[in-house]
């Protein structure tokens, strides 16, 4: 594989910087230069970690999965970059089916959230004649299985199958640690790409069992219809219909930044700063805080907002830190969670990689630890006596 420059027809959209990252993420486990990488695009490693930063193109990831691929030669750097998957790598689709009751019901979620990840490709549910059998390929009806299949968007063969191979085992390694059981498997899986050789098509095995299929026409994984009743660990329905609300705010930044940021009135004078920070507080809920989106949502550009904040002594990565700790103090002092999120999981939600991101940013910020913090709140707020 030689070096390419690649054109947005054959690396389309935008990707969501959470998504990128975990393959850099994996890629720093295997010992890999990650800064290499991102240069590569024309980026540093920090500018892909900034999720306030805005999305990056498809040309961007193409050229940073294609210099991973050259210096790893691995063929299986797809299929072991799942493994990385948290619930921020699915920008705002993360929590939401985090916050689901069954499978089914988060399975039915993917399609119309997913391109606040990206443009990647696209998700579709097949059933009856559309589902492709287990043992010829050909169309045929079964009521008891269904398809869920991944049009990838890219057009270049290796990161077309590096993509679908990492879609598909943070799928089923996602699925796992939302129902808590990690022996869950699909029924089977299909894939485009040609037949691996014998120890690659082990690694496989290992993470979607036996049942495969490779040369198919398809990408596609078939799961059974009993397992989309399987309840997950943490259903949530008041705080999933709030990530709905705010999802689809986020879609319609989407629209409204590929019209140009057209919208039509601007928020202003002594408004404004205000409306950043309740802008970033709604975008925070969904784990994933986008500049470019937050300067859709107040009609301007990216640029303006920036202009903006420096006039009134502000920057914009300090507005989000401090609603980040704002958040993680609502979410140490929630109650009503039984057992209490978990630090990791609060980190994690807010955006930070790893806890003792925001040991320090709370520390920081308020002089104790998170920890300390929830039993002093336990301590203020247990009966007298």
């Amino acid at each position: 594989m030689t070096t390419a420059t690649y054109t947005s027809a054959q690396a389309p959209g935008l990707v969501s910087r959470p998504a990128a990252l975990q393959y850099l993420l994996a890629a720093g486990a295997m010992g890999l230069d990650t800064a290499r990488a991102c240069q590569a695009a024309g980026l540093s490693f920090d500018e892909v970690l900034d999720k306030s930063g805005g999305m990056l193109t498809g040309v961007q990831l193409a050229q940073i999965l294609q210099n991973l691929l050259l210096q790893s030669d691995d063929p299986l750097l797809g299929l072991k970059s799942g493994a990385f998957v948290q619930p921020g790598s699915y920008s705002a689709l993360g929590y939401i089916l985090m916050s689901c009751k069954t499978i089914g019901q988060a399975v039915h979620r993917i399609a119309p959230y997913e391109k606040l990840v990206g443009d990647m490709g696209t998700t579709h549910l097949l059933t009856g004649s559309a589902l492709p059998t287990l043992s010829d390929k050909r169309p045929a009806s079964d009521s008891s299985l269904l398809g869920v299949e991944w049009r990838c968007s890219f057009r270049v063969p290796e990161l077309r199958r590096l993509m679908v191979d990492n879609v598909f085992a943070s799928w089923t390694q996602y699925a796992r640690w939302l129902a808590n059981e990690d022996t869950l498997m699909p029924q089977a899986v299909l894939l485009r790409r040609p037949e691996p050789e014998p120890a690659e098509r082990l690694r496989y095995e290992e993470v979607f069992g036996q049942t495969l299929y490779f040369e198919a026409k398809i990408d596609c994984i078939v799961i059974r219809t009993t397992d989309l009743s399987r309840t997950l660990r943490q259903p949530d329905e008041g705080l999933l219909q709030t990530l709905e609300r705010h999802a689809e705010l986020q879609l319609k930044g989407l629209a409204d930044r590929s019209r140009h940021y057209s919208k039509p009135e601007a928020v202003t004078g002594e408004d404004f700063v205000p409306a950043v920070e309740r802008a970033i507080a709604e975008a925070l809920i969904l784990g994933s805080v986008d500049q470019t989106l937050i300067a859709s949502e107040l009609g301007i550009t990216p640029r303006t907002l920036q202009r903006r904040l420096s006039s009134a002594g502000l920057r914009f990565s300090h507005l989000v830190e401090r609603a980040r700790i704002a958040e993680a103090c609502r979410l140490l002092e929630d109650d009503t969670r039984d057992p209490p999120m978990a630090i990791a999981e609060i980190a994690s939600r807010l955006g930070y990689q790893e806890p003792r991101s925001l040991h320090r940013a709370f520390r920081r910020a308020t002089g104790t630890t998170p920890g300390a913090w929830r039993e002093q709140h336990r301590a203020s707020s247990a009966p007298p006596g």
